[in-house]
């Protein structure tokens, strides 16, 4: 469960203790057909961001103990952004104004160079075909450039994480969480910032048994990096996973069975 530092919402962060910070947890979940994010607490209520897809456009509408609050448009097709509150006051804003492409060689020690081979990484025995399998397999890893990201104090979470979610798929709330926030009803009360960067992982896998290729196939995973700014620390967020997501068990026995059903 991932968790979130809330604040009840008539009270200023100066006048709160940290020692009695409410804890609250941050969940995403399905409300109306539309995937939400829920961030709850006995004390201050509950906070839902509905997500809603349109087109070209993804909506991010907030709810505090469902009451109506604020909503965050995101374009796929702009680098706009409109956010209005609950009178209908619009405000404009562009990702430049929280998101900085940079050629920082934060990352520049973790380049890797990939086998140019494939290699032995796992062998099985079947005892139902009395077969041995092999699986070989080579991995490239590579990078995204840097993003600097910076959200002022006072920023509805509802454009936050509607503009974590337009750079990265899957992953937002591991990404908020580890750039840190103190909120306050449904904006953030201190300032937050960072450098996120995705990393790619391709295993490309070849399964081996009698000497004949039984099984060829892939998997990718993609991660992010996320260094909080405040604080210096770092955190791997799981982004999203791809292609065939076996155990090398499962992939070695897929193999044998497919060797000695071509026999």
């Amino acid at each position: 469960m991932l968790i979130f530092t809330i604040i009840p919402v008539n009270s200023t962060f100066a006048e709160v203790d940290k020692d009695i910070l409410n804890r609250f947890d941050i969940s995403e979940t399905i409300l109306d057909g539309k995937k939400a994010y829920i961030i709850e607490n006995n004390s201050s209520g509950e906070l839902k961001i509905k997500v809603i897809e349109e087109g070209n456009k993804t909506v991010y509408e907030t709810y505090l103990d469902n009451k109506f609050i604020d909503k965050t448009i995101i374009f796929s097709n702009s680098n706009k952004i409109l956010y209005y509150d609950n009178k209908g006051n619009k405000t404009l804003s562009t990702f430049d104004d929280y998101i900085i492409d940079t050629k920082d060689t934060i990352n520049n020690k973790l380049t890797h160079t990939p086998p140019s081979d494939y290699y032995l990484i796992h062998r099985e025995y079947s005892s139902t075909w009395d077969e041995w399998g092999y699986l070989y397999g080579k991995n490239s890893i590579t990078y995204g450039p840097t993003k600097q990201i910076v959200f002022p104090a006072g920023t509805a979470v509802s454009t936050i994480i509607g503009v974590i979610g337009a750079i990265f798929t899957g992953g937002i709330l591991g990404v908020v969480i580890a750039l840190g926030a103190t909120v306050v009803g449904a904006t953030i009360d201190t300032a937050i910032s960072g450098s996120v960067f995705s990393r790619q992982s391709r295993w490309d896998y070849e399964v081996t048994s009698q000497g004949e290729l039984g099984l060829r196939t892939y998997k990718i995973d993609i991660d992010a990096k996320v260094i909080n700014a405040r604080n210096g620390e770092v955190s791997w967020v799981d982004l999203s996973e791809r292609g065939d997501t076996r155990s090398w068990s499962d992939l070695v026995h897929a193999g044998i069975y497919n060797v000695i059903l071509l026999n």
